[in-house]
């Protein structure tokens, strides 16, 4: 699927005038549809759809059991989805994990080299990382921050993965809507290159997650929040 199209544009640069060819990012609607009900509406970008739907029915317990994705014309898509049960995922969190502060620039650094987040400057992206074997196993961009986080938690469910340990890096803000998406697979750490809210935090506070913000390459920091079961080191 295409997600980006290009365009010539007037750029002005020092008061000189050039016609360039610039590249932007294309979006569609998608309508998820669970059990027959119309349930959501998003903006996104047309690739990892099924993933999509997937993620959303996780996030509320849901176990997808059959996903249909279709084209309802030529800029909207509908995701149907049925579930036949509910899905419970439960993680030990009486481990304690370390996380040096070099793993933590070294991922922000390669989640800002992502191709879309770079070329268009429109998409949002989540970079995630398994602690237990110290890889990244997955790389979501898209429009929405919502549905990048559902994308995500889908890619985790194809890949089998769902019940491992991670971290999610993410190139937005922190608030307490998007926390409490990724807390549903119980992620025991988050790390924003942006703000956090404090609505946020308290959530954070009260799950015992680590919580870090404003993680900047070119400036080598970032600010701990909250330290729960992931030891931040040296």
């Amino acid at each position: 699927m295409c997600v980006v199209k290009s365009c010539t544009i007037t750029r002005f640069r020092n008061c000189n005038v050039e016609n360039i060819e610039d590249v932007l990012l294309s979006t569609c609607s998608c309508r998820i549809i669970i059990n027959n009900r119309d349930v959501a509406v998003f903006r996104t970008i047309p690739d990892k759809l099924e993933e999509l739907g997937i993620g959303f029915c996780i996030c509320r317990s849901l176990k997808p059991d059959i996903v249909h994705v279709y084209k309802s014309d030529d800029f909207n898509y509908v995701v149907s989805v049925l579930t036949y049960g509910k899905l419970s995922i439960y993680k030990r969190h009486d481990i304690r994990f370390d996380l040096s502060c070099r793993e933590i620039m070294e991922l922000v650094n390669f989640l800002n080299d992502q191709v879309l987040y770079k070329t268009t400057g429109a998409t949002h992206v989540v970079l995630i990382y398994d602690l237990n074997f110290r890889r990244i196993v997955g790389i979501v961009e898209d429009y929405s921050r919502h549905a990048a986080l559902y994308k995500s938690i889908g890619v985790l469910f194809r890949k089998n993965l769902i019940s491992s340990i991670f971290v999610f890096i993410l190139s937005f803000r922190i608030d307490c809507d998007l926390l409490s998406i990724i807390q549903t697979i119980n992620v025991p750490c988050i790390i924003s290159v942006s703000a956090i809210t404090y609505d946020a935090l308290d959530l954070a506070k009260r799950n015992n997650i680590t919580l870090i913000g404003f993680a900047r390459v070119h400036e080598n920091r970032f600010n701990v929040y909250n330290e729960g079961i992931v030891k931040i080191g040296t």
